[in-house]
């Protein structure tokens, strides 16, 4: 009681808390190269002054309220300027050379049972070998998670386990390599860490861990790692039904409202000049990268003018309030959900105004169609007209016909058209200069909705490739209705980098 109340610093956990905690044999220490030894030496002496698990790393209320505001997207993942790495879009890690490794902003917090996030193996050469896991903070930039105190690593070139030394790796699972997806899973109650591989559950790591723990990646060379904190569907499926995420995937904070709701709101003035006359904003909307205006003279000159000249007619994009919600009667049918989202989607972009849509899919299939109940049509009066025994020939003729212009619209279905759903014509000053297609994909027991935008100039020399993948867990209530508001930020995301990459190239 004494301690409790007269003790200023934290209280951290001795080593004799665990049993088989590892030391470091001369013998094997002397057996490393030098640059290993020198890697192994300066880790030593920096924990020294350094002391792991020595500074606060609570998460404050200020922490707290920016996970509630922004869910997941409250994390993020840290790296030295001066390292051989970086980070891009928080989750995306690129190392470039040496020995290094990166962690989380934040530490997993501890109100749910489980915490649970992914790396997948985005680019991974054989040469270099790749440790997941968790450290405590200080921990030294340039060691993998598990080669030094209060840190665990599951390594990409063994499949062992680390626990604080680079010496006593133990065999744990497999290796992992390109295209690989391991997991990392955290029981505060227990203290228990597993990891998973390609969606299969490992045995338990280690137990009795009492720290705060940050999510590391490391690596000895190049290579690309993309990491799922909870911003997306998780391949290992229990973690999904479970919703074992760092966060939330959409927090509390509300998105702003949207433009070209409010009649007669002054937003933005713009002049050529400072002679130029005064044009007062009328219309406005954020579409891809490139803000759609529509300006109105003092004069009342109808006048229409765009950033990037995108569009000379670009009507801004805003939902009917009175429409009816979007729902689906059963949420865990993959085809309802993929149907749904694409229909919001089409209608999304088209109503941009930026693309003008194309309707030849729809134009074949009703061709094929009515030639279809044409023939039908044409069969059924012959055989009236001239009686079974005399037409019977002309009906197998229209049989054959039939089901052949059946199996045309099928075939036009699966590998013309291909899950197109949206073809749009991109117009400048009245002429085509390139077409924008979007395909979607949904797999059958996965949550994640795939959508690809390929466009392509009129002149078919330049393609420009952009695709996203997102959980739709966030985007239907419990009861089927679709949150248009966050599936529409999602494709208004998505727009905008096909943008930033035609602006690029």
């Amino acid at each position: 009681m004494f301690l409790v109340c007269c003790t200023r610093t934290g209280i951290t956990l001795p080593e004799t808390s665990f049993p088989d905690w590892p030391d470091d044999d001369d013998d094997q220490v002397a057996a490393l190269d030098q640059d290993a030894r020198l890697s192994y030496d300066r880790a030593q002496v920096w924990q020294e002054r350094h002391a792991p698990d020595s500074i606060p790393t609570d998460i404050t209320a200020p922490q707290l309220l920016s996970i509630q505001e922004k869910g997941v997207s409250a994390f993020e993942f840290e790296w030295d300027p001066e390292s051989s790495c970086n980070v891009a879009a928080r989750t995306e890690i690129q190392f470039v050379h040496g020995e290094c490794s990166v962690h989380t902003n934040l530490p997993l917090p501890r109100n749910q049972e489980v915490y649970y996030w992914e790396a997948k193996m985005f680019d991974k050469p054989d040469t270099t070998t790749v440790a997941v896991g968790v450290t405590t903070q200080p921990y030294p930039s340039w060691r993998l998670p598990g080669w030094n105190r209060y840190s665990v690593g599951y390594f990409s070139s063994n499949g062992n386990k680390y626990f604080s030394s680079p010496f006593h790796g133990k065999p744990y699972g497999l290796t992992f390599r390109h295209g690989d997806v391991v997991g990392v899973g955290y029981r505060h109650c227990t203290g228990t860490l597993f990891f998973t591989r390609n969606g299969r559950k490992l045995d338990d790591a280690v137990t009795g861990l009492r720290w705060n723990l940050f999510p590391t990646i490391g690596a000895t060379g190049p290579c690309q790692v993309h990491v799922n904190l909870g911003q997306a569907g998780f391949v290992f499926v229990e973690a999904n039904v479970k919703k074992w995420g760092l966060a939330a995937a959409q927090g509390s904070l509300a998105p702003p409202p949207a433009y070209g709701l409010e009649n007669d709101t002054v937003l933005l003035a713009a002049g050529s000049s400072s002679s130029a006359p005064r044009r007062m904003l009328r219309q406005a909307d954020t579409v891809d990268d490139a803000v759609l205006i529509t300006l109105d003279d003092d004069d009342d000159d109808d006048e229409t003018t765009t950033e990037d000249q995108f569009s000379n007619r670009p009507p801004p994009y805003s939902s009917p309030l009175d429409s009816e919600p979007v729902k689906v009667s059963n949420v865990y049918d993959a085809t309802q959900l993929k149907n749904a989202l694409d229909d919001e989607l089409a209608k999304y972009i088209e109503s941009t105004g930026v693309y003008s849509r194309s309707h030849q899919h729809t134009h074949v299939k009703l061709c094929l169609g009515y030639a279809s109940v044409l023939i039908a049509a044409g069969s059924f009066l012959y055989e009236q007209k001239h009686g079974f025994h005399y037409g019977k020939f002309g009906t197998l003729g229209c049989v054959i016909a039939f089901w052949f212009l059946q199996a045309a619209s099928v075939m036009y279905t699966y590998c013309v058209e291909n899950n197109e759903i949206f073809v749009g014509y991109l117009y400048k000053d009245d002429n085509h200069v390139g077409t924008l297609s979007v395909t979607t994909h949904m797999d059958r027991h996965s949550p994640n909705y795939l959508i690809k935008y390929l466009y392509s100039d009129v002149k078919g020399r330049k393609h420009t490739r952009v695709e996203t993948t997102a959980s739709v867990s966030g985007w239907f209530t419990d009861d089927g209705t679709l949150v248009e508001s966050k599936f529409d930020d999602h494709i208004k995301a998505s727009l905008d980098s096909v943008t930033k990459s035609l602006h690029k190239d």
